[in-house]
Formats: C-alpha cells, sequence, structure tokens
C-alpha cells in the first residue's frame, strides 16, 4: 500500500527583485517548513511564489 501525505499549499505576494526568494526560502527554514517544489509567476515587477 502507498503512503498517502497531506500537503499544505501557500502562496506570497513579493516584490520582483534580487534576493526575495532567498529570504522567503530562508523564512520557510528558519520556521521548518519544507520545500517539496514551487513555481513562480510575474508580472510588473511582483511576483506570486
Amino acid at each position: 500500500m502507498e503512503k498517502s501525505y497531506i500537503v499544505k499549499q501557500i502562496s506570497i505576494f513579493s516584490e520582483n527583485r534580487p534576493g526575495r526568494l532567498a529570504a522567503i526560502a530562508s523564512a520557510l527554514r528558519d520556521a521548518k517548513i519544507n520545500i517539496f517544489a514551487f513555481s513562480i509567476a510575474e508580472a510588473n515587477g511582483f511576483g506570486v511564489v
């Protein structure tokens, strides 16, 4: 039998500038949140991670 996992999803609205993704990843790490995958959509200088 396969294992089942509960997966939670969050969306973060952020400025599109150098270092923002690293800062977000660091904050998630500090909160002991593991990242299994991510997707980024960008428009007009802002993005959703």
